[in-house]
Formats: C-alpha cells, sequence, structure tokens
C-alpha cells in the first residue's frame, strides 16, 4: 500500500481521539486527507487566511430552519455520472424529501419539469453553527491544533498540509453544528440519509450527525473502489455495484452485513460507434492524477505516429480545462473535453478505444464495447487492484510506456473490429461479476432497498 495512504489512515485514527457532539475528528476530516493524497495543497498562506476568516465568522451564527421530510439525498456539482446514480432517486422519493446541493447541482432540464428549489438546502447554509457551540468548536479547534502541532514530525506533516487541515476542521465544525440544530429542531426526523459519497467532506457531517439521532443512513457507490476513499465507511449501509465490490469491500474491513448489492444504474446500453479504418478516434479518460502530464506525453508521442488516430481527452470533472490548455501546444491532432462538453454515452458514439489509468470510466466503455487500455507508467510493480484486473479478467491491453502504447495502436489501426471481438468476449464474465443489474432495473433494485432499510 502507497506510504501517503498508510500516512492519512494513520492520522484520521489518531485524530479520532478527539470528538465534537460524539462525531469523531478524523472521521469528520476523511475526505479532507483524500483530496491532499491526490493533490497535495501548497498554499499554506491562503489557507491560514482562511482559519482566521472562520475563526472570525464563527461569532455570527444562525439558526437553521428545517424542512420537515423522511429523506435528506445529498447531491454534488451536475456531473453527469452522478446525475444518472442519483436523480432517478429522488424524483422517486421527491414529495418527502429534501435535497442538499447547490445551484448548480442540478440540470436545468430537470428543474423546469421538477419543483426541486422548494426542498434545497445549499451547501452554503450548512457551514452556520449555534451560538451555543461557539466555545466548543474552539475548544475542539485549539485540542486538534496542539495535538497535530506536538506530533507534526511523528505524523509526517508539512506546514502546508496541517494548516490546511486545520482551515477545513473549522468548516466541518460548523458543519457539525448546523445540523445537530436542524435534527434537534426538526418535529418528525428523517428516516434515511442518502449520498452518494459519505467521506465527502459536505456529507460526512451529515451522515455522522444523522447518528446520533437514529437516523438510518446510505452511501451509494458513485465509482471505482480503490485502495482510498471509500473505507472506513462512515454510513450504516454501502450500497455496491455487484460481487467483485462486494469482496473488495469487506476485504477492507467492511462488514457483510452493511452491504447491499444493487447494481449500476449509469451502465445503459449505449448505441456504439461503427468503427471507420479511414479515421480511428482514440480517448484518453484522465483522472486527477500527479502524473497525468507524463502521461499525456506518452499518449501524444504514440499518437502521433500514426495518421489514422485522432486523439481526444477528456478530463475528470474536478479538472478544470483552463489547467490544460498547454496540451494543444504540443499536438493539433489532440481534441480536448471536459465533462460539460460531452457526456460518457456520447463518448461512446464518438471514440473507437479507450485508454486509461485509474478511472471506472472503463467499465462503462467495456459495457459499451470500446475496448480499453490501461496505461502504467511505473510498470509492472505499479499495477494497481483496479488495473489488475481490467488487464487479467477484463482483457484489456496494457502499456507501460510510448513505444507500447505504439505497439498496441499498431494492432489496433490493423484490424479494429478483431480487436474489439476479443477485448468483448474476454470482457463479459467480468463485467457480470462487477454489475448485478444495471440501468432501470438497478433503479428499482436501490429503491426497494431504501424502502426495507427504512421500513
Amino acid at each position: 500500500m502507497d506510504n501517503n495512504i498508510i500516512k492519512y489512515r494513520k492520522l484520521e485514527k489518531y485524530l479520532n481521539t478527539l470528538e465534537f457532539r460524539k462525531i469523531r475528528i478524523g472521521s469528520l476530516l476523511a475526505q479532507t486527507f483524500e483530496l491532499n493524497y491526490y493533490n497535495p495543497c501548497n498554499k499554506s498562506m491562503k489557507n491560514l487566511i482562511r482559519i482566521f476568516k472562520y475563526i472570525f465568522y464563527l461569532f455570527f451564527p444562525k439558526d437553521s430552519n428545517p424542512i420537515e421530510s423522511n429523506y435528506i439525498f445529498t447531491k454534488l456539482i451536475s456531473r453527469f455520472h452522478f446525475n444518472e446514480l442519483m436523480d432517478p432517486l429522488i424524483i422517486h422519493y421527491l414529495e418527502h424529501s429534501t435535497i442538499l446541493c447547490n445551484e448548480n447541482s442540478f440540470d436545468a432540464v430537470l428543474l423546469k419539469k421538477y419543483p426541486i428549489d422548494q426542498r434545497v438546502i445549499r451547501f452554503s447554509q450548512t457551514i452556520n453553527n449555534t451560538r451555543n457551540d461557539i466555545p466548543e468548536i474552539l475548544s475542539i479547534f485549539l485540542k486538534s491544533s496542539r495535538l497535530l502541532l506536538k506530533n507534526k514530525d511523528r505524523l509526517k506533516l508539512s506546514k502546508e498540509e496541517l494548516i490546511f487541515f486545520l482551515a477545513q476542521l473549522l468548516i466541518q465544525l460548523r458543519s457539525v453544528s448546523f445540523w445537530h440544530n436542524y435534527f434537534s429542531k426538526s418535529i418528525t426526523k428523517p428516516k434515511c440519509i442518502i449520498t452518494e459519497f459519505d467521506r465527502n467532506s459536505v456529507s460526512s457531517a451529515l451522515v455522522l450527525s444523522a447518528r446520533n439521532y437514529n437516523i438510518t443512513t446510505i452511501t451509494l457507490t458513485h465509482g471505482v473502489i480503490c485502495d482510498y476513499g471509500f473505507t472506513p465507511l462512515l454510513a450504516d449501509f454501502i450500497f455496491c455495484w455487484g460481487k467483485f465490490q462486494q469482496n473488495q469491500l469487506i476485504d477492507q474491513g467492511v462488514s457483510s452485513k452493511r452491504i447491499l448489492i444493487t447494481g449500476n444504474p449509469m451502465i445503459k446500453l449505449f448505441k456504439q460507434n461503427n468503427t471507420s479504418t479511414s479515421e480511428l478516434i482514440v480517448c484518453f479518460a484522465i483522472s486527477p492524477e500527479i502524473l497525468n502530464r507524463s502521461m499525456i506525453g506518452i499518449f501524444i508521442s504514440a499518437i502521433e505516429k500514426f495518421q489514422q488516430i485522432t486523439g481526444m481527452i477528456k478530463l475528470h470533472p474536478t479538472l478544470h480545462k483552463k489547467d490544460y490548455s498547454w496540451i494543444n501546444e504540443l499536438s493539433p491532432k489532440v481534441i480536448l473535453k471536459d465533462y460539460t462538453e460531452i457526456s460518457n454515452s456520447e463518448l461512446f458514439m464518438k471514440i473507437d478505444l479507450l485508454l486509461i489509468h485509474q478511472s471506472g470510466i472503463a467499465n462503462e466503455a467495456l459495457a459499451s464495447g470500446i475496448p480499453v487500455v490501461v496505461i502504467e507508467p511505473g510498470g509492472v510493480d505499479s499495477v494497481s487492484e483496479l488495473q489488475e484486473e481490467l488487464i487479467n479478467s477484463a482483457g484489456c491491453r496494457v502499456a507501460y510506456n510510448g513505444e507500447g502504447l505504439a505497439s498496441v495502436f499498431s494492432d489496433f489501426v490493423a484490424d479494429p473490429e478483431l480487436f474489439k471481438i476479443r477485448v468483448k468476449t474476454k470482457s463479459r464474465r467480468y463485467l457480470e461479476s462487477l454489475f448485478e443489474t444495471t440501468g432501470e432495473e438497478s433503479i428499482q433494485a436501490m429503491i426497494a432497498g431504501i424502502n426495507r432499510l427504512t421500513a
């Protein structure tokens, strides 16, 4: 396991010795550690200013006004795959629900069709503590600061990390205060909280606070389960895609009693692209990785060797197009798209081959008949569990450098249809293990699971 994963898991356990309103501080900050793992913070002065600002805001408390409902759903920004995950559930339970979201969480067409605005709590509203909690928030903040400063070297924390974590802690403590006030004032307590991701910084305070009021909490599985991200589980239950993910969660310490297999509603029967040997489009779907620049260089150097290939790079929803404008300077053969410009279903209609490093989009592509190639510049010893399954079980090709990738492209260009057929044949059993059900059938399985757990 990666040393940084070990470091942040240790830090999470270490901070769990402190509590605010019976909520463990390490669990509360779960996604803060994960985000810093993928994108290390290097702006200490900016976060130091944020600390002073958040302390100042502490002294301007606001009380919450609960919306009486049976269910609370969280919904992050309007990402194509997250829409397909949460929207059907929100619509089904809409008359009895409250939705924690932001102004850009819902598609405009959906907002016209359903009266969602009457049942919305904005993210910004939840970062409001009550007056009674001011002394305790300050006390926990000071205790956390002393604990981290005293053990900074032993925990291998940089100055930037320390300040970033403390800035985020102030936000999260205020959010806990909000939800405690919200639930204590609710005439009828919600029966259930459903979130895309319980360890998300928006959801963790909500999920952990609900536990104090005996409210059932459920987290859905929004992507592939890697070594770091989904566990330790904060919610009472998790809905996963199939037996493969169930085994992964059990291996990471989650009790089988807390896992329900409900399939993946994001997987649908997409219309497939008709391959033309005159022009082949190869897409590299990139995740928030430090190695992106070097991997993009490998990708571009390989496609430059083939006149028939046009390259495309699809950015992960957390990445900004302006930060990758340098790609256009490297090659005119590469098209750059972010998540607002093309959905996964539209992508699979346009491309002939998908290249990934660590991304769950590989599974959607395989289910749509699009061959997938794994790139791992770290070599054989760096292959992750996800990559290993794609290579060994799904029959995906792997490239460790530019020469290897060019070799894969050469085989693909020689006979695209044969390349597709081979991957499709090998991946069938893998997909059956990964996805118990898909599409509408999966939505109905999730609804049945929610109804059973809240009966």
